[in-house]
């Protein structure tokens, strides 16, 4: 790497690492859900595949800038590039808003306690009461859990990522390799949870009861 910038600027550290996620994805023809949730806790990511990924980021940054310059020295093309930065801002715009979109209902069968690898995203399970579920590998992320019952539940391996668990009582829950990155855990109650191998990363704590019956 040479012929690269030595220091990589703390702002392209992200873009890095999701394209070198990806890089590794194309490159082994995909992976199954569990061996992501095992990526992003233990990011064994291979160098080569970082590099790969930083060069072809600069690039970008280049030609970027080329293009900056080209707009900024040629004003008979700005109103050109004005038009398409609205097309291009509308559609991000267009984008986020269906994001912010409520999502349809999904519920669960209250009689079925086998619901390990559902693929639930984005559920409105708010005061649900999922004591004892087995729910491994299940796919939660950006879930509404609040106030939901997750006692004594089997999570191991799930995708709780953005899951929102504020109040939720997770008390005893097996929570092993689960992915909680950015999820809501405001005044949970997480005593005697297992978190073996639990990815944190950006988890909101506060107020919530951890293994040992310590307040954060």
């Amino acid at each position: 790497m040479n012929h690269l910038d030595p220091r990589i600027p703390e702002e392209m550290v992200p873009d890095v690492f999701g394209l070198a996620a990806r890089l590794y994805a194309e490159k082994n023809q995909g992976y199954s859900p569990v061996e992501l949730m095992q990526a992003g806790v233990e990011a064994k990511i291979p160098p080569e595949l970082i590099q790969q990924a930083i060069a072809q980021l600069q690039s970008q940054q280049i030609q970027s800038k080329q293009s900056q310059q080209l707009y900024k020295s040629t004003p008979s093309k700005r109103k050109f590039f004005g038009i398409a930065a609205i097309f291009i801002l509308g559609g991000i715009l267009g984008g986020a808003f269906a994001e912010l979109k409520p999502a349809a209902e999904k519920t669960v069968n209250p009689a079925q306690t086998d619901l390990r690898g559902l693929n639930i995203r984005r559920a409105n399970l708010k005061g649900a009461d999922l004591k004892g579920r087995n729910l491994s590998s299940a796919n939660l992320s950006r879930a509404n859990l609040k106030d939901a019952d997750l006692s004594r539940a089997n999570l191991r391996g799930a995708d709780l990522t953005r899951a929102n668990l504020k109040n939720a009582n997770l008390r005893g829950t097996d929570l092993s390799n689960a992915n909680l990155t950015r999820a809501n855990l405001k005044n949970a109650n997480l005593s005697s949870a297992n978190l073996n191998g639990a990815d944190l990363t950006g988890a909101n704590i506060k107020g919530a009861t951890l293994p040992g019956g310590i307040n954060y």
